[in-house]
């Protein structure tokens, strides 16, 4: 009888142990999940004390570059979209912005058998693919934003084209929300889950996985009742919201940040420093002499290209208004594989490979040492004054502020 009755007193307090450890458990995640759908103020307030301390460790201006915002003289080179993630730029003399960003930048994407998004760091032939804006056009469409676009042709850019064997251009037309045929589906960007992604259809899919030469690929856009927000606890501007909330930035399928925006000078810098790295014997890959100079402003897919400042001069821009469009600066870009793939080869060499190899060297990103840079990531004011559209334009003046 004692045998059995310590027995029974050993198993009471274990299983009054198991309950304890259980309803603890089960108040954490009740507790997480309250915070994150019903509380959200406590994530505002972190994402808030983030984007505060970023804002206090940025490096103070060199005087050298509050002096050539002062002369001025900085112009817009090039504006650029890709409409498919990951895709072939689209050079265009002038372009609208929109909540998200450039009109049509990034709103279609490549996505695997589960949601997740494809890029140039998986499948490096996605930079030959031309995603030219509307379907009815001879050669698969205008650049006009005026013309209204009603979808998007996948042509074939590789060196192969136009030969035998050879993928034909395909019209894919525009599915969105409300569609009787729309199917939405989940979608994942860098860890960040969300719905309301619409697919493509069948051929779209087909024709992506023969290119692409991998199976299960899907092709979705993003419309308007699609949105995402800009990444959490990264400074923006004086009264934007820059804890993910329902009010702070939108953005497309891009990475991060609406646009990106790089200078002529920092790559002419960045090009003689692997230059000169190969004359020391430090860049013992380098795929013979003047590697530095072959290397185009392609490899970083800018938005926007200026020139006129002194190099690595937008690391410290934070106010910029070009045309009627400002825009503020949130962050240095960081760099990963991507920067090396040839765009028009498809060739990609890897993580040792220039421009990260030189990168690497000079170019760490003062909060984060392991990552390198190249451009600034950039946020626009919205919504524009009544009546007005935001439109960037090549040629246009780059106030500094």
């Amino acid at each position: 009888g004692e045998v059995m009755a310590d027995a029974s007193s050993s198993d009471d307090g274990t299983s009054m142990f198991v309950i304890t450890i259980a309803v603890v458990a089960v108040g954490l995640v009740v507790g997480f999940v309250a915070r994150r759908l019903l509380g959200g103020g406590d994530g505002a307030a972190r994402a808030a004390a983030k984007a505060k301390r970023r804002e206090q460790q940025r490096r103070p201006v060199p005087d050298s570059v509050k002096a050539a915002a002062a002369r001025g003289g900085v112009s817009v080179t090039g504006v650029f979209l890709y409409p498919l993630k990951s895709g072939r730029a689209v050079s265009v003399a002038s372009w609208p912005l929109d909540v998200a960003g450039p009109m049509h930048d990034r709103r279609w994407m490549v996505v695997d058998a589960s949601g997740r998004f494809q890029s140039q760091r998986q499948i490096p032939r996605l930079a030959l693919i031309e995603a030219r804006l509307g379907v009815d056009t001879p050669k698969g469409g205008s650049q006009n934003p005026d013309d209204g676009f009603d979808g998007i042709t996948l042509a074939d850019g590789s060196p192969e084209a136009g030969r035998a064997g050879a993928m034909e251009d395909l019209s894919v037309p525009l599915v969105v929300s409300g569609d009787s045929e729309a199917e939405t589906v989940v979608v994942e960007v860098w860890g960040e889950k969300f719905d309301n992604a619409v697919d493509q259809g069948d051929d779209a899919a087909r024709w992506l996985c023969e290119f692409l030469r991998k199976d299960g690929l899907r092709l979705v856009h993003m419309d308007d009742a699609c949105i995402r927000h800009v990444p959490p606890g990264f400074p923006l501007e004086e009264g934007a919201v820059a804890a993910g909330s329902k009010t702070s930035n939108r953005v497309s399928l891009a990475d991060g940040f609406p646009m990106l925006m790089t200078s002529e000078e920092s790559l002419a810098d960045l090009r003689e420093s692997i230059n000169a790295g190969a004359g020391r014997g430090g860049a013992s890959e380098a795929k013979g002499e003047g590697e530095g100079a072959a290397l185009p402003m392609n490899r970083f897919r800018p938005n926007i290209v200026v020139r006129g400042a002194e190099a690595w001069a937008e690391d410290w821009w934070r106010r910029v208004t070009i045309g009627n469009v400002r825009l503020h600066g949130v962050k240095r870009c960081t760099r990963c594989i991507q920067t090396t793939t040839d765009q028009a080869t498809a060739e990609q060499g890897g993580f040792y490979a220039e421009p990260l190899k030189t990168l690497r060297a000079a170019r760490l990103e003062p909060l984060s040492k392991a990552t390198v840079c190249f451009g600034m990531n950039v946020c626009h004011a919205w919504p524009p004054p009544q009546g007005e559209e935001l439109v960037l334009r090549v040629g246009d003046e780059v106030v500094v502020e």
